[in-house]
């Protein structure tokens, strides 16, 4: 997972992006701080063909787009592509992710949508151009991060199902208030979200520690886990990948 802010791999860290640094990763130790393309590669080396996930932050932010960055990303990354949380609110947005090379699915962000009655439209603006799409659950210490008004006071079972019902095929679930803490997964409002969307693909993150942590995602019946500082720092690598990949 790589957080991109202003042509930069920032180290994500409580969801206080104003406050996010540089990433210095271990994959990358010859690298410059944020150097976003060798980070990508090095994570590449890594994880294998997994698809990698990026957050353009400057257009959740409300900026501009990090296209030539991410397609720098995307050129030495896996084959499986990126996947690109780029402040998708409304299915006109869809477009401007057309023709971004490597780019392989959209994530629909919680905190981003402007509207529940625009997500059909959305799966569907993103099939148009043939990308994939998901949608992320957003969370911070456990409560949505929500801009859509019907979408207030949902739990977050009910906003995944609520996903699933408009079509999207992966619902990803991703507590901010985690996400470089290593504080550990919250495993019981995992089990729940999972038993609320039973034949959906399912990826969660936020506080991924370690090698148990990939475990017990994959016993949850999760496809896949959102990971920054546990590889950035040594603590996952291509060992504890593998043993839980089979």
């Amino acid at each position: 997972m790589l957080d991109l802010r202003n042509g930069l791999a920032v180290h994500a860290r409580g969801g206080v992006r104003e406050r996010y640094a540089p990433l210095v990763s271990q994959l990358a130790a010859e690298a410059a701080p944020g150097d976003a393309k060798a980070i990508a590669a090095a994570y590449r080396r890594t994880v294998g063909d997994s698809p990698a996930y990026v957050a353009d932050l400057d257009v959740i932010g409300g900026g501009a787009q990090q296209r030539s960055c991410i397609a720098q990303i995307a050129s030495v990354g896996p084959r499986a592509g990126v996947w690109v949380d780029g402040g998708i609110a409304t299915a006109a947005h869809v477009e401007a992710w057309a023709g971004v090379p490597g780019v392989s699915r959209l994530i629909v962000g919680l905190e981003t949508l402007a509207s529940e009655a625009g997500l059909a439209e959305i799966v569907a603006a993103a099939g148009a151009l043939g990308l994939g799409s998901a949608f992320s659950v957003d969370l911070r210490g456990g409560e949505p991060v929500v801009r859509a008004p019907t979408l207030e006071r949902r739990t977050p079972e009910e906003l995944a199902e609520v996903a699933a019902d408009a079509g999207f095929t992966c619902v990803i679930v991703i507590d901010l208030g985690r996400v470089g803490s290593g504080a550990g997964l919250d495993e019981r409002l995992l089990q729940r979200i999972r038993r609320a969307i039973p034949r959906i693909e399912f990826v969660a993150g936020g506080g991924v520690r370690d090698g148990d942590d990939l475990r017990r995602l994959a016993a949850l019946g999760a496809h896949g886990a959102l990971v920054g500082s546990a590889l950035h720092d040594g603590r996952i690598g291509r060992a504890e990948i593998q043993a839980v990949a089979g």
